[in-house]
């Protein structure tokens, strides 16, 4: 699946008619339909009175995507949606080495 397709499918399912809305994937049905699983999932995080929320989600193909969403608002009143974005990842791997310096007596 190519970065377009993708977001063409979420725009389509996902937003309301002024491109605002929750790439919520939650609610689609993303491994049946459209071949994708998630495999990295996060949760809202708090930034004062803004949360942003970001997805890692795989094709058939071995592509990897990213879904970035925020919103600001309150659970008690009503979210209100920024424009989602989304792009195309690759993943990475490092290998951290960490020195740490102790004293002990002689």
């Amino acid at each position: 699946m190519k970065l377009t397709e993708l977001k063409a499918m979420l725009d389509e399912e996902c937003l309301n008619s002024y491109g605002e809305g929750c790439y919520d994937i939650d609610n689609i049905d993303i491994d049946d339909v459209h071949g994708l699983k998630v495999v990295v999932a996060g949760d809202w995080v708090q930034d004062g009175k803004y949360q942003y929320h970001e997805e890692i989600v795989q094709d058939n193909e071995g592509n990897f995507f990213c879904i970035y969403n925020n919103r600001s608002g309150s659970y008690h009143t009503e979210w209100y949606y920024g424009a989602p974005y989304i792009s195309q990842v690759k993943r990475v791997e490092k290998e951290i080495t960490k020195v740490v310096v102790q004293w002990i007596p002689i």
